[in-house]
């Protein structure tokens, strides 16, 4: 008598999301918590995670951090100030 073949397809699971970075994941239950300061209870709506889990916090005149600028918009803003 033969074996049965295992199967396989449910022990294959999907590659686990790699979880933000936890510093960047604390800042953000900081910025959720109404205890905290005043500035980044203002900001709590416009925080955002760099990739290597850094905050920042966008205001109205700040310029997006470059890392997550694409190039053509740098060169656009390059291009616009020079026009001016």
């Amino acid at each position: 008598m033969k074996p049965e073949p295992l199967d396989l397809s449910l022990s294959v699971q999907p590659p686990v999301r790699r979880r933000r970075s936890a510093r960047c994941e604390e800042a953000k239950l900081l910025a959720s918590m109404p205890s905290t300061l005043a500035s980044i209870r203002e900001h709590q709506s416009t925080a955002s995670c760099l990739s290597d889990g850094s905050m920042w916090f966008a205001q109205s005149n700040d310029e997006v951090p470059r890392s997550m600028a694409t190039r053509n918009e740098r060169r656009r803003r390059v291009t616009a100030t020079l026009v001016q």
